[in-house]
C-alpha cells in the first residue's frame, strides 16, 4: 500500500480473491468476494469430475479446475484422472491406461468422447476383472473403479 500510494500515487484496493493459473490449472479462493471462471474445465474438487463452462464460487469457496477446452474436440482422450497414471496410450479405436492409487478408494477418470460409444473394461495387477461404473455426461464418459495401489489397467474400446 505504501509503495503504491506514497510513493507512485496510485490507487491501492484488495481483491476479495485469489486466481492462480498455471498452465492448464487454476486454483481459485474467495475471500469476501464472489468469483466467475468462465471456460471448459475438469472441477478436479468434485469426486464426479465433472465439465463445467463456469464455476461461480461464493464467499469463502475454493476451486480447482483443470483447463480442457484443447482437449474436447477431435478423437476420445482422457481429460482428467484421479488416480496415478502409470501409463496409458489413446488411439482413434483404443482408450488404455494404468492407474494406481491407495486401496480402499474410489478412482475417477473423466475421458472426452468424440461423439463415439465404447466398451470398458477393467482389470487389477492378478488378471481378475474389477467392477467398472460408468456414466454418460454430454460428450464425455466417467469411469468409477475400485483404486489398487498395485495398478488397475482400463481399456474403453470405441465402436
Amino acid at each position: 500500500r505504501y509503495a503504491l500510494q506514497e510513493r507512485l500515487g496510485a490507487a491501492y484496493e484488495e481483491q476479495g480473491y485469489i486466481r492462480l493459473d498455471r498452465g492448464r490449472y487454476t486454483v481459485a479462493k474467495t475471500f469476501d468476494d464472489s468469483l466467475r471462471i468462465t471456460g471448459r474445465f475438469v472441477n478436479v474438487l468434485d469426486p464426479t469430475l465433472p465439465v463445467v463452462d463456469e464455476v461461480q464460487l461464493q464467499p469463502d469457496e475454493l476451486a480447482l479446475l483443470r483447463d480442457v477446452a484443447p482437449d474436447c474436440g477431435g478423437e476420445p482422450r482422457m481429460l482428467f484422472c484421479s488416480s496415478c497414471v502409470e501409463w496409458r496410450s489413446e488411439t482413434p479405436d483404443r482408450l488404455a491406461a494404468i492407474v494406481s492409487s491407495a486401496g480402499g478408494t474410489v478412482g475417477a477418470c473423466r475421458v472426452f468422447t468424440g461423439g463415439k460409444r465404447g466398451t470398458v473394461r477393467a482389470i487389477d495387477a492378478r488378471g481378475k476383472d474389477v467392477a467398472v461404473h460408468t456414466s454418460v455426461e454430454a460428450d464425455t464418459l466417467l469411469l468409477e473403479y475400485p483404486n489398487s495401489p498395485f495398478g488397475v489397467a482400463l481399456e474403453v474400446a470405441w465402436e
